[in-house]
């Protein structure tokens, strides 16, 4: 079955749970038996006008277009109360009762378009919201690797060489290089082997300039704005390796580096985390406790609720592909599916 026959048949199923009120049914009753008033948070990474996101070399799986997101706030505002990071950690989860569900928004990776373009329309609803910040990419201009590589991956010496690095067998590779599969095969490795085999990948082509270049990062000036604008910064490491692949005194410095350099930056103590692609485990976990931090948050779709692990807070992570319809428009259907878990 082709992509686009199973993307059309779960807009189908999405639309016959939404407006037959099989969704919203399951939902209050999931509420009821629970007795808890469910937090959902929201992962997000990017925010790009139509024309920024077909110049963009980030994966389909990061992006939201700005009227999707426009969209998506302005429905959930209407089904839940936004709150802050504040008072999720010192209010828990609103603790038992019925009221309203909460939603925390959160961003990782500090993309110039969170500054530019996301926080302006979460400024102006008077939305609360965390971007977890990556310190060592502050101010560059390149994206992380997966950008550069989504870049150079229509050149077949770039493929060709890539595959001899890692090994086609290991890719699970069909005969044509895939780029989706190879970016997940060399994401759960050591940072230090996946360098290797991407060293020397050309620069991809564009401006100079954070203005111009889509896929540019954060300045160090726009991460201590947002900061005074109802958005509260956490950490994301400092280079964003997988820390489960990673030897604890890597861990330990990713860790430590990153909140030290960010309260330094900012005159505030830094109390959240992410974990960089969601991949974390009992050893990093107590490393991210060691390390001060107060929460940390995961991307395995689901509701936190009190009582919950404080360091495995899991997220709703939202992008074109699982809040949009046929057409391309934002699906109330689709993103009430999305966040009953059913992605």
């Amino acid at each position: 079955m082709g992509n686009k026959v199973r993307r059309a048949l779960h807009i189908a199923v999405a639309s016959g749970l939404y407006y037959s009120g099989a969704l919203g049914f399951l939902s209050f009753l999931r509420r009821r038996v629970r007795g808890r008033r469910p937090v959902y948070v929201l992962g997000l990474h990017r925010v790009l006008s139509d024309e920024e996101a077909r110049r963009s070399n980030s994966l389909p799986g990061m992006i939201l277009r700005e009227s999707t997101f426009v969209a998506l706030l302005e429905y959930l505002g209407r089904q839940f109360r936004f709150v802050s990071l504040e008072t999720l950690l010192s209010d828990g989860t609103g603790g038992r009762g019925q009221g309203e569900p909460w939603c925390l928004v959160t961003f990782d990776d500090a993309w110039s378009d969170t500054y530019r373009r996301a926080a302006p329309v979460l400024e102006r609803l008077k939305i609360p919201a965390v971007v977890f910040v990556p310190t060592g990419a502050i101010g560059t201009q390149k994206g992380f690797w997966v950008e550069q590589l989504a870049g150079a991956w229509k050149s077949p010496a770039v493929r060709g060489r890539v595959m001899a690095a890692v090994g086609e067998k290991a890719l699970g590779v069909r005969g044509v290089a895939d780029l989706e599969d190879t970016v997940q095969f060399l994401l759960h490795m050591p940072a230090e082997k996946r360098d290797a085999a991407l060293a020397g990948l050309p620069a991809p082509n564009g401006a100079a300039s954070a203005e111009q270049n889509v896929d540019a990062m954060m300045t160090w000036e726009q991460v201590v704005e947002v900061a005074g604008r109802g958005i509260e910064i956490g950490s994301h490491t400092e280079t964003h390796p997988l820390l489960t692949y990673e030897d604890d005194a890597t861990v330990a410095r990713e860790l430590r580096a990153s909140r030290q350099l960010l309260a330094g930056k900012l005159g505030a103590d830094v109390r959240a985390f992410a974990y960089p692609n969601g991949d974390w485990d009992p050893r990093v976990r107590e490393c991210v406790v060691r390390a001060g931090y107060s929460c940390a948050f995961t991307t395995e779709p689901g509701c936190y609720e009190s009582g919950g692990d404080p360091y495995g807070i899991p997220r709703f992570v939202l992008h074109e592909g699982n809040v949009t319809g046929l057409g391309g428009r934002f699906s109330r259907a689709m993103a009430s599916m999305t966040l009953a878990g059913w992605q």
